[in-house]
């Protein structure tokens, strides 16, 4: 995924990145709690904790979605 940083530059974030954003949030204190579940719910999700894994395909939508990457 890319992003535009002023008029005509453009940055790849990768998935670590992402990843990386997400536990940032989490760290953070005044992260409201149903965005800290959502965060979590994904997490959780992966690891198959909820029933069942989620498919690649979902996992990165709800990445995207939690990052405010689309």
């Amino acid at each position: 995924h890319y992003y535009y940083i002023g008029d005509n530059m453009k940055e790849q974030i990768t998935t670590k990145d992402k990843l990386g954003c997400l536990k940032r949030k989490l760290d953070d204190p005044d992260l409201p709690m149903d965005e800290r579940f959502e965060i979590l719910e994904l997490f959780m999700q992966v690891f198959g904790m909820l029933g069942r894994k989620l498919d690649i395909e979902d996992f990165f939508k709800e990445l995207n979605r939690l990052t405010g990457c689309n």
